[in-house]
């Protein structure tokens, strides 16, 4: 009889949970305003604001599909390999309550339980520049349909060096601006090219020697890249600013007048960031290898040995519309393996660079490996040519590039131990008490370890529960102050299988699956 009752009430309480209406207030507002917000806004990518009510109801039926589908919020970098600061990321359980959501009507519920919307600063991502120069003059496209390629350049007028910590490319005009490279000239070849270039600026792709140093570029949807402190790149006084900007093809004739927010180091500065691009010309058979022939899908691959330590900090690759996946991994002396970026599904329309939670060491003698997979078949819908025909290197978004730009500094010891936070994180992410990093190992034979930022002092409850959704284990609440935390668990008691890791804080949780060998 007893077993009967809580067999009764198991299901009772299991119906009750499914009756309970899912509403915006309190399911779904929280993932919008987390996972869509940053770019669905005025004066960003987003082709719709999702900022509050009114405007997620408008696009209720759109939301449901796109997040089911999966094919929003974009995040290409596979989780399973490595993570990276700002995972856009839908949980089964988010991607479900948006689906109840829309199935139930798209519900408000009570309008004062709703998240405040977040705020964002205006007109920057890091808030006040120390310093912005701009296109002098707007550049008119012709609107044929075609690529085009656009070197501008802005003379700095520095007095003296200075190192900057960012630079935030702000597009003029969001239609046209696909991407755009940044870097400085000190020689004057930029300029004078310039000059004997009739128009405003001048073409071409790549920089070549038009410049002696990059900064980090930008494609849409991609968060500006702040150096954490003591972390710089020198710009020299006087030296002359270097934009290209690639024009998407596009059918009317439109303009842009872009500018660039620059943010210097705070204190001092004692370590040098470089960026190194692995590129046709890290393969085993040369740059000339770079050739894709039609109705093939072949994988190249780049390796560069490590001369000294060094500590990686963010990582982009690049391809254009054959691209089909990337892996990027490093292989120590030891024969150990560090993973540092997958991409199953590459999209052309969705890529940028990835800043790793904390410092990457890779260590003296490791070889770091940059694998590409390309598909010039007609499977691949993206493909420019039908029938396929043979690809190789070239500027156009037709032709083809194999590219992945590494930024990192000299190892430091301890570096490993360093969380790489970026500064522009909404005010709904700042109201969140804590964000997760990482769980190593995992799969786990019993011992295992959780990274974790508090963002703000919170008291904060780990629960553990068995692929049934039981409960087996609740650890006692403890208080942690903001900062970088770790927190070791042990697991040797539990049976090998599969089960979930609960955080639970004031304003949020999160859950982890992990598995015991």
């Amino acid at each position: 009889m007893k077993r009967f009752i809580w067999i009764f009430g198991f299901f009772m309480m299991r119906h009750l949970a499914q009756a309970q209406p899912v509403t915006f207030a309190t399911d779904v507002a929280s993932i919008i305003y987390k996972n869509c917000t940053s770019c669905h806004r005025a004066g960003e990518i987003g082709p719709m604001p999702l900022t509050n009510y009114q405007q997620a109801v408008a696009y209720g039926s759109m939301i449901a599909s796109v997040t089911q589908s999966k094919y929003m919020p974009p995040w290409k970098p596979n989780a399973g390999y490595t993570h990276f600061v700002g995972e856009r990321i839908l949980s089964a359980t988010d991607i479900q309550k948006i689906q109840d959501w829309a199935t139930q009507g798209f519900l408000r519920g009570d309008s004062t339980q709703e998240p405040p919307t977040p705020t964002f600063p205006s007109g920057s991502q890091l808030g006040t520049p120390n310093l912005v120069l701009g296109m002098s003059q707007k550049y008119q496209i012709q609107g044929n349909n075609t690529d085009e390629y656009r070197n501008f350049v802005i003379p700095s007028n520095l007095l003296q060096d200075v190192q900057i910590a960012a630079v935030e490319f702000r597009p003029g005009n969001r239609k046209i601006v696909h991407h755009a490279l940044i870097g400085f000239d000190t020689t004057g070849t930029a300029r004078r090219k310039d000059q004997q270039n009739v128009g405003y600026g001048y073409p071409g792709f790549g920089f070549n020697s038009d410049v002696q140093g990059e900064f980090m570029g930008y494609t849409p949807g991609s968060s500006v890249i702040r150096f954490p402190a003591g972390i710089g790149k020198r710009l020299p006084a006087q030296a002359d600013i270097v934009i290209q900007v690639h024009y998407a093809p596009s059918p009317t004739s439109d303009s842009d007048q872009s500018t660039l927010n620059f943010f210097y180091t705070q204190g001092a500065t004692n370590r040098q960031a470089t960026t190194y691009a692995a590129s046709p010309y890290d393969f085993i058979g040369g740059a000339s290898s770079f050739v894709i022939p039609p109705n093939t899908q072949p994988k190249f691959t780049a390796t560069r040995t490590v001369p000294a330590a060094i500590s990686l900090m963010s990582i982009y690759p690049h391809a254009h519309l054959l691209g089909k996946s990337w892996k990027c991994y490093a292989i120590t002396m030891q024969k150990d393996t560090i993973p540092l970026i997958q991409i199953d599904d590459w999209d052309f329309n969705w890529q940028g660079a990835y800043v790793f939670p904390r410092f990457i060491k890779i260590p003296l003698g490791a070889k770091i490996y940059v694998e590409g997979v390309y598909d010039n078949t007609t499977s691949n819908p993206r493909n420019p040519n039908n029938p396929p025909k043979s690809v190789t290197w070239g500027e156009s978004t037709t032709d083809e590039m194999f590219l992945c730009y590494i930024t990192y500094v000299p190892y430091q010891v301890g570096d490993e131990l360093k969380a790489l936070e970026t500064q522009n994180l909404s005010s709904y992410q700042k109201n969140t008490s804590f964000s997760l990093e990482q769980f190593y190992p995992n799969p786990t034979n019993g011992i295992a370890s959780l990274r974790f930022q508090m963002h703000q002092n919170d008291k904060i409850t780990f629960s553990v529960f068995n692929l049934q959704g039981k409960q087996i284990k609740q650890l006692s609440p403890a208080l942690f102050s903001a900062g970088e935390q770790l927190k070791n668990f042990d697991f040797s008691n539990l049976a090998p299988g599969l089960y979930f890791l609960r955080m639970e804080g004031s304003t949020h949780q999160s859950t982890i699956p992990f598995h015991v060998e």
